[in-house]
């Protein structure tokens, strides 16, 4: 089992002594706040930030590991190049079969030979998305990367990422400022001025409900919606999809 321990680490005036154990075949979502102290957590991992305690990854201190770590940035940069410039570019073991399996998933297949500059803004984004991933990291951090996405783009890329996570027993952490992108994950991670708040998971959501407002959010819709019709015996487990809501409202009619 991969794992990453984050060993009471402290960053000045953004992280207060921090401990958290992350294990393949989770997802987990880092939720922020206006201050956004906790995206501290993400750029230590880019060595963008300096920070005391210790950060243990497979038995390896962080400051000696050299493995490959994947981050998929929330803006992009292109230059003038194809689609397969761009994606082989940076890439160690850069295997075409792959990509052509990727892009087929992706939709984007037909556009191998295209400039990326033409690309529309969700197809760019995805491209930045599929490039990491050719890397095949052992650790994906997300960095709000679905803002610049249209909903059918961002729906594959969970599709492909919770199939990802599972088969290459892989850890992925997602930063993100939508409370509704809770329920793509595992597990969720709460903070608060610093302070590592609560570890959560869909069991735990309602029970969790004044965490969440601790920090200015309400639960996802579609499960404060669940838990609201329960009030009237309308349904009695809590809802996580909107199909499956749709469907039990349906039957209602």
């Amino acid at each position: 089992m991969k794992q990453i321990q984050i060993k009471d680490v402290t960053i000045l005036n953004q992280l207060n002594h921090i401990n958290i154990n992350l294990i393949s075949g989770e997802f987990y979502v880092i939720l922020g706040t206006p201050m956004h102290e906790e995206k501290s957590v993400i750029s230590i991992f880019d060595r963008s930030i300096s920070y005391e305690g210790k950060i243990i990854i497979n038995e390896i201190d962080f400051q000696n590991y050299q493995k490959n770590i994947g981050i998929i940035p929330s803006k992009f940069v292109f230059t003038k190049n194809s689609v397969l410039e761009y994606l082989k570019k940076d890439s160690i073991a850069f295997k075409k079969k792959s990509l052509l399996e990727i892009l087929s998933f992706f939709n984007l297949n037909h556009y191998l030979h295209k400039n990326v500059l033409f690309l529309s803004n969700s197809q760019k984004a995805l491209l930045s998305f599929i490039r990491v991933i050719l890397k095949d990291p052992d650790f994906l951090i997300l960095d709000d990367c679905f803002t610049r996405m249209d909903s059918n783009d961002k729906e594959k890329c969970i599709e492909f990422l919770k199939k990802w996570m599972k088969t290459g027993n892989k850890i992925i952490l997602y930063y993100t400022n939508d409370v509704e992108d809770i329920l793509l994950g595992t597990q969720y991670l709460l903070f608060d001025r610093g302070n590592l708040l609560k570890i959560g998971n869909h069991q735990t959501l309602i029970s969790d409900e004044k965490y969440f407002h601790n920090i200015g959010y309400d639960l996802p819709f579609i499960l404060d919606l669940s838990h609201k019709l329960s009030y009237y015996n309308l349904v009695k487990e809590p809802i996580f999809n909107i199909e499956e809501m749709i469907q039990i409202l349906w039957k209602l009619k």
